[in-house]
């Protein structure tokens, strides 16, 4: 069947694979208790339908529509889906794992997670030109075993962790004192865009997708003056 109009919220809720174009896409259902995003049915009993216009919020999640987005907290978005980074693969994620990470003011503490890589962007950093930033993190590790630490934020915004983005690269540690690293001159603008933390051996590279022990976190960050 063909979508064009409204669905039902008591009886289904629509699968997050098929969200692009929607007047030019077949539409499946799936059942509501399968589907329902964080198990939460809040937003979901307080509206009879549910139209389905996704967008894309300033955390890089997408919502059904601009109430669900707004219903989450989110107040700034854009039409359509989001485009998605990278996943990274984990083949034995309980041997290292990152437990705390702090930036400037702001700490996150984390527990093990069975994928090896957690969505923290719900979680907004903010990060300055005018100033050195302070980044610290903590692992589950108590003696350190040839590990590394590396921090990319995505300044150019294109949905990849370049090489030249790659702001903190440490080895060596299981916990840290202050790293200080600082915002490349030529942003001249405030903006969001999102950051990627990797903790795991130093024989390995997370741009290829594949690791297999230690753990990756994606945060969003607020990139600005002040």
């Amino acid at each position: 069947m063909r979508f064009n109009t409204t669905i039902k919220t008591s009886l289904f809720i629509i699968s997050s694979l098929f969200i692009h174009n929607v007047s030019a896409h077949i539409i499946h259902l799936t059942p509501l208790s399968d589907t329902l995003r964080n198990k939460d049915l809040d937003w979901f009993n307080q509206t009879d339908t549910i139209l389905l216009s996704p967008v894309c919020g300033v955390n890089g999640k997408t919502y059904l529509n601009e109430q669900e987005a707004l219903f989450n907290g989110i107040n700034e978005w854009t039409k359509g889906r989001c485009r998605d980074y990278q996943k990274v693969s984990v083949e034995d994620p309980r041997k290292i794992w990152l437990t705390e990470i702090s930036l400037n003011e702001l700490t996150q503490q984390s527990d093990y997670e069975q994928s090896g890589h957690t969505n923290f962007t719900n979680v907004i950093f903010e990060v300055y030109h005018i100033q050195k930033n302070s980044f610290q993190y903590r692992t589950n590790e108590k003696i350190c075993r040839g590990q590394q630490v590396m921090v990319w934020i995505d300044f150019n915004s294109n949905f990849q962790f370049e090489s030249e983005e790659l702001v903190i690269h440490e080895k060596g540690l299981t916990r840290s004192d202050s790293i200080e690293f600082t915002i490349p001159d030529h942003l001249e603008s405030d903006f969001i865009t999102q950051m990627r933390v990797f903790y795991g051996s130093e024989e390995e590279e997370p741009s290829n997708g594949f690791l297999s022990t230690g753990e990756i976190e994606d945060y969003t960050v607020m990139v600005g003056f002040e």
